[in-house]
């Protein structure tokens, strides 16, 4: 059976909650509320399920996957969204591939209904060779599928990268959705909101983007919203309230249980069905793992990373040895993810900033050429304590704050220290270097606790953090960062 023109709408919503994308998680769980009843009052019988993705090597720290199947229990959506957590991500690349089979195998489709897919996020799939990836997923053979189907992919890129923008096209392209690109983190329920709309017809997305202008007053639209309703409303619009080519058709998708049920090994293979015996599959794949009570064993926690470097194809790994545990890059692990949060930490400060155009108290800040530094962040403590510093670097004011370096002190000039580890020679240069992009620098410090030391020696403690963390300003570091534009590293 195919999807009904009017049938009731499905819709699913895959977010990469790994580092780079918390600010879109946290920016869902705070509107889920008030979006999903706007759009169960304007289009009735709708539903929704969600799957929440990290990455394979995120397993052991924190999810690979969590989802909640189609409801229209509102309570239900916002208490999963509430706790689903971030991941931290290891490499480039995400487990999108994974996302795309589970979603044609995982979730309780009604077979006449108007299938949407919105996957978020700003990266790419593992290819089959990648050791984690143990089912040998290829993610083009899964939008072969797709395009055989009546599901229709939105793909949702956030950031400017040339390798996933190709990802997300071709997904959107091909099974009659449309690519969008989102340029401002504040948008996403925007997007979501106008792709719903959009599915339900022509004249609901018109008079939804009304709405959304009228917010502007007389001032001009967004450009980031304009090109989101832009690509929307392009005059070669398959989407689903249109009817269908009479070559996409698909075998019903396998109807599965909602987030209290079973979930299955990762290891069972989906055999594959042609789209023409109107046969379905019976057996299923990957494993979601959940807070929620699982009856067959969870994805396995012994699974071990690998190194990548950003942007390069992955190689088959030669060796067992090929196959080590990657650190986390700093920059994307989440307060609630980072494994030191349980420390006594103080706020984040501002230590330097740049020099032009802003008035400072000559009593607080030393003129050091261009740039301005803070005499004080602290006060005084014990003497022989030892303090765990962050560095963080933010490209504009009010924005996010980039974590870069870390280190460890023993006191005894308590209120000179922060400044004498930006002061190394190995620093230098890297302050200099964002001070000139106009960017400003945080630091942060907590005690080091007697949980935290263990029995490690003194000069062990800063490795030991970056045993787990890749912070991009350390020497153990080897990688390019740039946000916003800016070279931070």
């Amino acid at each position: 059976m195919i999807a009904l023109p009017n049938g009731p709408i499905e819709v699913v919503f895959s977010i990469d909650t790994t580092g780079s994308m918390s600010r879109i998680l946290d920016e869902i769980q705070a509107r889920l509320k008030d979006m999903i009843t706007r759009l169960q009052a304007d289009i009735p019988g709708i539903k929704f399920a969600v799957i929440a993705h990290g990455d394979y090597c995120d397993a052991e720290h924190f999810y690979v996957t969590k989802h909640v199947d189609f409801t229209d229990d509102l309570p239900k959506l916002c208490d999963f969204m509430n706790n689903v957590g971030g991941t931290g991500g290891g490499d480039v690349s995400e487990c999108y591939e994974l996302v795309l089979r589970m979603v044609r195998q995982n979730l309780s489709w009604t077979q006449t209904s108007q299938k949407v897919l919105i996957m978020i996020g700003d990266a790419y799939p593992h290819e089959p060779d990648y050791p984690l990836n143990t089912n040998k997923i290829d993610w083009k053979e899964e939008v072969q599928i797709y395009t055989q189907s009546d599901v229709h992919i939105y793909g949702v890129h956030v950031f400017d990268d040339l390798e996933s923008e190709k990802f997300f096209r071709m997904i959107s392209e091909q099974t009659f959705g449309e690519y969008i690109k989102m340029a401002d983190f504040s948008h996403v329920c925007d997007v979501i909101m106008a792709i719903c709309y959009r599915e339900r017809g022509a004249e609901f997305l018109e008079g939804y983007e009304r709405e959304v202008r009228s917010r502007f007053g007389l001032a001009a639209l967004d450009v980031g919203l304009e090109g989101v309703f832009g690509a929307l409303k392009r005059v070669d619009s398959k989407a689903s309230n249109a009817s269908l080519p009479t070559a996409i058709r698909t075998p019903p998708l396998s109807p599965l249980s909602s987030i209290d049920s079973m979930e299955t090994d990762p290891q069972t293979v989906v055999p594959y069905v042609d789209p023409g015996s109107g046969s379905v599959p019976v057996s299923i794949s990957l494993v979601d793992s959940t807070t929620f009570q699982s009856k067959t064993r969870k994805f396995p926690k012994s699974v071990k990373r690998v190194v990548t470097t950003a942007r390069k194809p992955i190689p088959k790994p030669a060796t067992v040895s090929a196959i080590v545990n990657p650190r986390l890059r700093r920059e994307r692990v989440t307060v609630n993810n980072f494994r030191y949060s349980y420390l006594d930490w103080s706020v984040w400060k501002l230590a330097v900033q740049p020099k032009s155009g802003v008035a400072t108290d000559s009593k607080k800040w030393i003129n050091n050429y261009d740039f301005l530094v803070k005499k004080s962040l602290f006060r005084a403590g014990f003497s022989n304590t030892r303090y765990l510093y962050e560095f963080s670097v933010q490209t504009k004011p009010g924005g996010k704050r980039h974590v870069v370096y870390c280190d460890v002190i023993n006191h005894k000039k308590l209120s000179s220290d922060w400044r004498d580890i930006l002061n190394t020679d190995d620093l230098k240069d890297k302050v200099d270097n964002v001070m000139d992009s106009k960017c400003r620098i945080f630091v942060r410090r907590a005690v080091v606790s007697r949980a935290f030391r263990g029995n490690k020696k003194y000069s062990q403690l800063k490795s030991h953090v970056e045993e787990l963390y890749d912070y991009v300003w350390s020497q153990t570091s080897t990688r390019d960062l740039n946000i916003n534009g800016v070279d931070i590293a």
